[in-house]
């Protein structure tokens, strides 16, 4: 089992097993999560749609020639994306049928699996265990990350492979073994993703590498259960190679998105932040904390991985890629856990930053205001909607009034609230 600090406990001892109760319990409350509703609902957009086109050549193919391993569309090889999350929705097709939860059901699994590996990625970061809870459940209660990871796209797969990756990465420090884990996942990304995004994520790793634990770069064992580890990557694109130039397949030419399509598409800067909005100031908060303990693991990993990311790729955006900024989420996760755990610690008598409180405040009553206007706008009570307002404004003005009373519980109010919220979201038709 790939589960981070829970080797530092003996085998069958109760930290142990309270380790595996509290992942047994996130995946779990991830899953239900990200599988709610999930087959009820149409499409969002067009990538769903054409999401589902490939899958359906790969699944029809799947008997008859290799058609499932270098996937063919409209007599051009689709040389979009790899085949790997095509596969395993195919796989799907022929449990569930061809049908929305059957799309979306491999993407979702592993958004929910990525929860509880975030869990084990801030157990190797931080030494105390609720730093790392607080941090996951800031993940797990994050819009954009359930939204997205609910969709038939590549989110899913993304998140979860990068977090494995760098787990992996923190693991080997101390076991070379684990080594091979950094390869698999290299590989996974590769076979999912593309190469582009592996080489993004490898850059980032040596960085971080180099700052923090360089005789790790020295060791050959580690280079060799990278090289093991990707070797079905290679095999793949040599495959493909092989495919595309021998048999003379025309590549299929996509049409990329102009710089107003991405403006205003789910992908953009605006509305990837703002939609990170009951999390961004305490995340603020998180990578200043970083900045003052680049001494340690976690902020290094924190600065590199965020920022790193976000210059790549935003400026040097890849061939055949949307905008896609949703892994920035997982070191805003981890700093914020971190602040919220120091929160928890610190003396009662030191205050707590009034800016928090005075953006839950207005949090909540910019809620109020969408409820009023869509309220005038239709000129009715449309019941679910006001119930996902309501249950945001709660949270919210009630996590304001816990700020203003020094009271730590406004984190289980945040943590629980847009939980409850996030249900009753997709619930929503």
């Amino acid at each position: 089992m790939f589960l981070g600090g829970i080797f530092r406990y003996k085998f069958g001892s109760i930290y142990y097993k309270q380790e595996l109760v509290i992942i047994s319990f996130l995946f779990l409350g991830a899953f239900f999560l990200c599988t709610v509703n999930l087959g009820n609902l149409p499409f969002y957009d067009g990538r769903e749609y054409f999401f589902a086109e490939i899958t359906t050549e790969i699944y029809q193919s799947f008997s008859n020639n290799l058609n499932w391993l270098f996937p063919h569309y409209t007599e051009s090889f689709y040389g979009t994306k790899p085949p790997l999350m095509h596969i395993l929705t195919a796989v799907a097709y022929d449990v569930w049928g061809f049908n929305e939860f059957a799309t979306r059901i491999v993407g979702a699994t592993l958004t929910a699996l990525s929860v509880p590996l975030l869990y084990c990625l801030g157990r190797e970061l931080f030494p105390i265990r609720f730093y790392a809870l607080f941090a996951a459940l800031v993940y797990l209660t994050t819009t954009p990350v359930i939204f997205y990871g609910r969709l038939a796209m590549f989110d899913g797969v993304r998140l979860s492979c990068e977090i494995f990756f760098f787990l992996s990465i923190l693991i080997s420090r101390r076991d070379l073994r684990w080594a091979l884990g950094v390869g698999i996942s290299l590989s996974l990304i590769s076979l999912a993703l593309g190469w582009d995004i592996a080489i993004l994520l490898g850059a980032i790793a040596l960085i971080f590498l180099w700052w923090d634990t360089p005789r790790l770069l020295n060791s050959g064992y580690f280079w060799l259960g990278i090289i093991l580890g990707i070797i079905p990557a290679m095999l793949w694109y040599g495959g493909e190679y092989l495919h595309t130039r021998e048999d003379n397949y025309p590549l299929m030419d996509m049409e990329l998105p102009t710089l107003d399509t991405l403006y205003y598409s789910q992908y953009s800067i605006v509305n990837v932040l703002s939609k990170f909005s009951s999390w961004i100031v305490i995340g603020c908060f998180g990578f200043i904390s970083a900045l003052k303990n680049k001494n340690y693991s976690w902020g290094k990993l924190c600065l590199i991985w965020f920022f790193l990311s976000f210059v790549i790729t935003l400026f040097l955006n890849p061939s055949h890629n949307y905008i896609s900024l949703v892994s920035l989420y997982i070191p805003m996760a981890i700093a914020s856990g971190y602040v919220l755990g120091e929160i928890v610690r610190q003396p009662p008598w030191i205050p707590y930053p009034k800016s928090w409180g005075y953006f839950f405040c207005i949090l909540s009553f910019i809620t109020l205001g969408i409820a009023i206007f869509y309220l005038l706008q239709f000129n009715h009570w449309h019941s679910s909607l006001f119930s996902i307002l309501t249950s945001y404004f709660i949270c919210f003005f009630t996590a304001f009034i816990l700020i203003n009373k020094q009271n730590e519980y406004f984190i289980f109010i945040l943590f629980w609230g847009k939980y409850i919220s996030l249900i009753l979201l997709f619930n929503l038709h």
